[in-house]
């Protein structure tokens, strides 16, 4: 078997005449090679006294670009098709040098990228590649990484952006990779900003858009700079361009405020302005879709035990900064009163109460206990605690900054003592506001009945046993 990267002059010249004399032998040469589990090579031992050679093998590599370049038109295609079905079978995972020498033809000899190579596959093999996820990660990352250059190069990125189009239809309705379908997202965004021409979303231009949200928006904001600095070219483009609007209107929930759209062209504020904002509804519809799967996860230990794990220890800093730590106090507090009402794993609750915990101290602005402001809080006994105490510190340190907060801190003081079995001292309610200070004075410290209940109820059942 040849090595390829240990080649001279000589010997390269003479592989470009057996390329051009016989393609298919030197196809099969390459192909050898490229398959091959690598070379063979003797090294010496560690001893450098003893004649001791150990054999190594030495991993296959990509043909280098001086060898390429000087291959036959016919040998280049008759590589390229045999590459792809080798890549695209899903019977092996293909090396990383067969996918650089793939990459590296197409890009030395583009005479052939638009006949019976890629494109092939992205459309009269489309169904086939998408079934294995392997096969269609693979020329995803190709074009995202290696041939997306040559593609704009060739004005070959209209073609391109349809046929991803088309992939990215399919893998919405279904559900499998995200890694796919966000390759295939970040391919169509790509080409879509790099267009520079009056373009169309949908090649036969009906029915709604297949894009998703993203390009949908992404594609307005393109069409406006194509506008704004090219023009109009052509008067058949004010037709296709309001066909446009119709089908990306008719599946985007996005709207754009006045501000944004005073840069807009006239055409498109006109069309955009007066939009309502619907991503509101659909943030509803998740959310209520996740309430409805929170029973099921918390019927599954595992599962539930991971989401919590997840939160606590990788999450809950996002949530900070994205300033949704209420909106996730809410959802733990659900899975407190849910995990409260049965007996399970200890660990699950309190991973929750730790979460919940955590929530509360990061809290900075005023907050109420229940989202919904009714019915006693479904807070533990330790959470109660940590809520007045972080109410105390909110307002020690920063007041109370509007009046209707007062209305609801002493709705949310109610819903705390209702089921709070706890009191404190008067050296601790010394340094506590007035306002807090006045509803918490003289509570009866209800601990004490609460430990003699239990022990009566384990003596009980040692007397039992």
């Amino acid at each position: 078997m040849m090595d390829y990267m240990n080649m001279d002059d000589r010997s390269i010249g003479m592989f470009w005449v057996v390329s051009y004399t016989m393609a298919q032998a030197a196809c099969e040469t390459v192909m050898n090679w490229l398959t091959s589990a690598g070379v063979a090579e003797l090294l010496p031992g560690t001893n450098p006294q003893s004649n001791e050679r150990l054999t190594v093998m030495r991993e296959v590599s990509p043909l280098p670009i001086s060898l390429i370049s000087g291959f036959s038109i016919n040998l280049c295609l008759k590589l390229v098709v045999q590459m792809e079905e080798s890549m695209l079978s899903g019977q092996v995972v293909p090396n990383i040098a067969m996918v650089e020498t793939y990459a590296r033809l197409l890009l030395i000899a583009p005479h052939s990228v638009f006949r019976s190579t890629l494109s092939a596959a992205l459309t009269q093999r489309n169904q086939n590649t998408l079934n294995k996820p392997g096969a269609s990660l693979l020329v995803l990352e190709i074009l995202n990484y290696r041939l997306l250059a040559l593609y704009r190069y060739q004005g070959k990125s209209k073609h391109l952006m349809y046929e991803v189009t088309k992939m990215l239809s399919i893998l919405k309705a279904k559900r499998g990779d995200h890694r796919i379908f966000r390759l295939a997202e970040n391919l169509c965004m790509n080409l879509i900003l790099s267009l520079r021409d009056f373009f169309v979303v949908k090649k036969e231009g009906k029915g709604p858009t297949e894009f998703t949200e993203t390009l949908n928006r992404i594609t307005i904001t393109t069409l406006a700079i194509i506008i704004k600095t090219r023009g109009i070219a052509e008067a058949d483009h004010l037709h296709y361009l309001q066909t446009m609007l119709e089908q990306i209107l008719a599946t985007s929930q996005h709207s754009w405020s006045e501000k944004t759209l005073r840069y807009f062209p006239a055409i498109l504020r006109d069309a955009l302005i007066g939009r309502i904002d619907k991503r509101g509804l659909a943030i509803k519809a998740w959310q209520q879709a996740l309430t409805q799967r929170n029973q099921n996860t918390l019927n599954k230990p595992g599962a539930s035990l991971l989401v919590l794990e997840i939160l606590n220890y990788r999450l809950l800093a996002l949530y900070r900064y994205q300033g949704k730590s209420k909106h996730l106090m809410y959802e733990v507090t659900k899975m407190l009163s849910i995990l409260k009402a049965k007996r399970g794993d200890h660990r699950i609750f309190r991973l929750a109460e730790n979460l919940c915990m955590n929530l509360i101290l990061s809290l900075r602005d005023f907050f109420v206990v229940k989202k919904e402001g009714k019915g006693p809080t479904e807070f533990t006994e330790t959470l109660n605690r940590i809520t007045i105490t972080t109410l105390a510190i909110i307002i020690k340190t920063r007041g109370i900054a509007e009046a209707d907060h007062l209305h609801y801190l002493q709705t949310m003081l109610e819903q705390i003592l209702a089921t709070s079995q706890h009191s404190w001292s008067e050296k601790t309610l010394r340094y506590f506001p007035a306002i807090l200070r006045d509803a918490l004075i003289g509570r009866i410290d209800k601990r004490g009945l609460a430990i003699k209940a239990w022990q009566q109820v384990h003596h009980m059942t040692y007397s039992l046993h």
